[in-house]
């Protein structure tokens, strides 16, 4: 599922509804929210410090849930606690109804072209 959603935002914006920043966006944090839960994987193998919860939480609203589902997923990391897969299916929930309120409002296309204004 967090594949097929970063296929799905790549696709939207080849159809010309999600502009390129925001597409980017999702991407970047999805591969910070994903090395983010690889590394909290980590610290519990070795016993050191761990990542907050409310970190992982951060990045998958902001856009990175879909890394942090495949790192769920794939290192079998965070599955089964509820509490955590409450508050990161709100997380993402929130991520999609942020992103469909700025694309509907023009933001996004706004916001993105800013962006690409400086970068370029």
């Amino acid at each position: 599922m967090g594949a097929l959603s970063l296929a799905a935002a790549g696709g939207l914006y080849a159809a010309g509804v999600l502009p390129l920043a925001l597409v980017v966006a999702h991407a970047v944090f999805s591969c910070l929210s994903f090395l983010m839960y690889w590394k909290d994987k980590r610290a519990v193998e070795r016993n050191t410090w761990r990542t907050p919860e409310s970190t992982l939480h951060l990045l998958d609203i902001l856009g990175g849930w879909p890394g942090g589902l495949i790192a769920q997923q794939s290192l079998r990391h965070k599955i089964s606690k509820n509490a955590f897969q409450v508050m990161f299916w709100l997380s993402a929930a929130c991520n999609l109804g942020a992103a469909w309120r700025l694309v509907e409002s023009g933001h996004a296309a706004r916001w993105s072209h800013q962006v690409l204004a400086l970068l370029g």
